[in-house]
């Protein structure tokens, strides 16, 4: 008999990622607001009942704080189902301070595991996992991760960290599209096609994840087709990085103006 799972959020990420999890052999009891997105896992009313019907895991990969506290601690979240016997992975991208304080809330188990790789990653199975809890949940939870990503990447022993390391990864991420944009503009005004400055920066040391994906990232910038999940998604942790820095009292140009930039992209969308 197999293990039964379960997991909240099925959208762009959590529906290809449930579906690992199916292809490992694993039984999914799902749970998400959109009933559509629930067709191909054993339907839970709740994330309480996701939770009461799983063996030992609980995954939650929703989008904001928010819907994470809710999943987590509503009245039909998760700790209304009762139980300690639990482990709670949490896979969306906060922030170290919510998910630290989410941890000490619960009583149960939290893992801190968000992820990084896209949608291409998730649907793959390569996934980078960074995760932080006691050692003990996260091995008990190890072949879970190991069925969804291809680097799980213990980066410390309580919930925090791995927030910290994501946001980490969004600001370096976001810096270097700007980056790209803008050498792409440099070389456009000397008269140099992108497609022909692209060529040479995928294996030259200005070389970057933006670049050697620079289709997936162009909607970001072109916005008569707007990619605006993913415009929605970095600015979202922009957001979450902008509030880490000002609690700590540290100084970010770079993400301000990566923030600024991508302000503007959205509200030239028509979504702000």
């Amino acid at each position: 008999m197999s293990e039964t799972v379960g997991f909240i959020g099925l959208g762009e990420m959590g529906g290809p990622m449930s579906k690992r999890l199916q292809q490992a052999g694993y039984t999914v009891t799902g749970f998400d607001v959109d009933p559509a997105r629930m067709a191909h896992v054993e339907a839970a009313a709740s994330p309480a009942d996701a939770a009461k019907r799983a063996d030992r895991v609980v995954i939650s990969i929703v989008r904001t704080l928010q819907q994470t506290e809710i999943v987590l601690f509503g009245g039909s979240g998760i700790s209304a189902a009762g139980r300690d016997d639990i482990d709670v992975v949490i896979m969306s991208t906060i922030d170290p301070g919510s998910m630290e304080r989410i941890a000490k809330r619960a009583h149960f188990p939290v893992i801190d595991a968000p992820v990084s790789g896209g949608v291409q990653g998730a649907q793959a199975g390569t996934l980078t996992i960074m995760v932080a809890g006691k050692s003990e949940a996260i091995e008990r939870t190890r072949p879970l991760l190991e069925a969804m990503g291809e680097k799980i990447l213990v980066v410390g022993d309580r919930p925090g960290p791995g927030q910290a390391i994501k946001l980490a990864n969004q600001l370096s991420l976001a810096v270097s599209v700007i980056g790209t944009l803008e050498a792409l503009n440099l070389a456009k005004r000397a008269g140099v096609a992108p497609e022909e400055v692209l060529k040479v920066l995928e294996v030259s040391t200005g070389s970057s994840w933006p670049i050697l994906n620079f289709e997936t990232v162009r909607g970001w910038w072109e916005l008569e087709d707007p990619d605006v999940g993913a415009l929605g998604i970095i600015l979202k942790d922009l957001g979450s990085i902008e509030k880490l820095a000002s609690e700590s009292r540290l100084d970010l140009p770079a993400a301000e103006l990566a923030l600024e930039r991508l302000r503007n992209a959205w509200a030239d969308a028509g979504l702000g």
